[in-house]
């Protein structure tokens, strides 16, 4: 579920991942990549273009991130209340 948010709405997934500097700077970069497109009339697609993917995919690898340290966390946990 949190993969798809962070390829439709990628700040959104950040904020729920309790990432908000990460969200702020992926809102600005999709926010530099719209004004990109608007200000040239969608001649300057290949820079705003690159630049939403580059925000997806940085929302994808932290989502991703966070999960991998959610579940090292309960590994850790499990381990110390096993001894």
């Amino acid at each position: 579920m949190m993969y798809i948010l962070a390829i439709i709405l990628p700040p959104v997934a950040l904020l729920m991942s309790g990432k908000i500097i990460q969200a702020i700077i992926n809102l600005v970069l999709i926010l530099l990549s719209v004004t990109i497109f608007v200000g040239t009339l969608s001649i300057g697609s290949f820079i705003s273009f690159p630049l939403y993917i580059i925000s997806i995919i940085h929302a994808l690898f932290a989502v991703h991130g966070n999960r991998t340290d959610s579940k090292i966390e309960a590994a850790v946990d499990k381990a110390i209340n096993d001894k």
